[in-house]
């Protein structure tokens, strides 16, 4: 198995926003203190996640995503900076 390296380079960009936390909380009318609670983190360690200082592991990013009842890949941008188009971020390559 080889994970989608497009994923590691947009991680090593920095200041890139990766995830749309935000953007899907605000859709579904969620506040960040249930999710913060939801999926058992301190609000201090949400916000970072949720204004992309952080970026969770994956494992709290499907926790999110079932706390907002949505599916994983939503909470990921499609397209960042540079051109590189994700047709999907979560995609793991079998060779």
């Amino acid at each position: 198995m080889q994970i989608n390296l497009k994923i590691l380079y947009i991680c090593a960009m920095g200041k890139t926003k990766i995830n749309r936390i935000k953007e899907v909380m605000s859709n579904v009318g969620a506040k960040s203190k249930f999710v913060a609670n939801a999926i058992g983190k301190d609000v201090s360690t949400f916000s970072a996640y949720y204004n992309n200082n952080r970026q969770p592991p994956l494992i709290v990013l499907v926790q999110i995503a079932k706390a907002l009842r949505v599916s994983p890949s939503e909470l990921i941008v499609k397209e960042v900076p540079g051109g590189i188009e994700l047709e999907n971020p979560l995609q793991i390559e079998k060779k």
